[in-house]
């Protein structure tokens, strides 16, 4: 009897304490994660994707490949992204420029805010304000004073989202009237503003910098906080009288919504680490961007108060959803 009473014991010690045990599931990360690049390769999130997915892959143990998915300015990856299951296999590159797209475009393919769980931002950038030869003018303060006498005859070059909304927000600060001309791209932009088609753009410092040093533009301002150590002779926004003008732009990593709060809090500490190391720092650096990361907290906050303030200007300068 007694021998049977400690069997009987001994079993529920199992089913109480070994149970657990075995249904715990393995480790993550326990196979290949997917990163999602929401354009086609070659373009300006090559060189973050490649650090993030190189980084992560030496430390998880896992490989973490990169899946382009380009389309509809980055919202058709972004939605494949959405939609994946929440469990820490599939990542999203994210691009600053998405938070705006439920403000300008008609057939939203997922919402920018509530859709992800964002792990951390990766990389900032600001533009650059640049004007062809051919414009008289050789800082912000002299384009403003130029538009003002001449409205609704200077125009402004935009292949994006942010680009469109970057000019938007100038004007909506200064009180000018510039005219905005789509492109289907970058490069186009660069050449019909050094022909003198058009006359302002927003460019990123790796793709207008080149061009400033040998004279075919001008370098009107940049759009953010400090002047940019490739071009320390271009002033800031806030230097020009117009301190509310600046755009960044970045990139951040992330997830489905509802993706478990120890995974994403094991990406964050993972990333900070990669985009920490001095390898990682080359390779933006030589891109033309900055190393940036923060909580999850934080990056959430930031997307959700960005989100906010590009309606409001969208909604003030009359843009309608296309």
């Amino acid at each position: 009897m007694k021998f049977k009473s400690v069997l009987a014991v001994a079993a529920a010690f199992c089913v109480t304490h070994m149970a657990p045990l075995f249904a715990q599931t393995d480790p993550y990360p326990s196979k290949p994660i997917r990163l999602i690049v929401p354009f086609p390769p070659g373009g300006g999130s090559d060189p973050v994707a490649r650090v993030i997915a190189k980084g992560l892959s030496e430390r998880l143990g896992q490989q973490v490949f990169v899946d382009n998915r380009p389309g509809g300015q980055g919202a058709v990856g972004s939605a494949v992204a959405a939609k994946s299951p929440a469990d820490g296999y599939t990542l999203l590159l994210f691009v600053g420029a998405l938070v705006a797209d439920p403000w300008v475009s008609k057939n939203q393919l997922y919402d920018p805010v509530k859709d992800f769980s964002f792990i951390t931002q990766v990389t900032h950038q600001p533009s650059l304000a640049v004007v062809g030869p051919h414009v008289r003018a050789a800082n912000l303060k002299e384009f403003i004073a130029l538009a003002k006498a001449k409205p609704d005859t200077l125009t402004f070059g935009y292949g994006s989202v942010s680009g469109q909304l970057t000019g938007a927000l100038l004007a909506q600060l200064t009180g000018i009237k510039i005219v905005p001309v789509p492109y289907k791209g970058a490069a186009p932009i660069m050449t019909d503003l050094v022909g003198g088609v058009i006359d302002l753009a927003f460019a990123s410092p790796p793709s207008s910098i080149p061009l400033v040093k040998a004279g075919k533009l001008q370098g009107l301002t940049v759009v953010g906080p400090r002047r940019l150590a490739g071009l320390p002779e271009v002033g800031t926004s806030a230097e020009s009288g117009v301190p509310e003008f600046v755009v960044d732009a970045w990139y951040a990593v992330a997830a489905p919504a509802n993706t478990p709060p120890a995974v994403v809090a094991k990406l964050n500490a993972e990333i900070r680490q990669v985009i920490h190391s001095p390898a990682a720092q080359e390779i933006l650096t030589a891109a033309g961007m900055e190393g940036r990361v923060n909580s999850p907290q934080e990056i959430t906050k930031y997307v959700a108060t960005e989100y906010l303030r590009w309606g409001a200007i969208v909604k003030a300068a009359g843009i309608k959803p296309e």
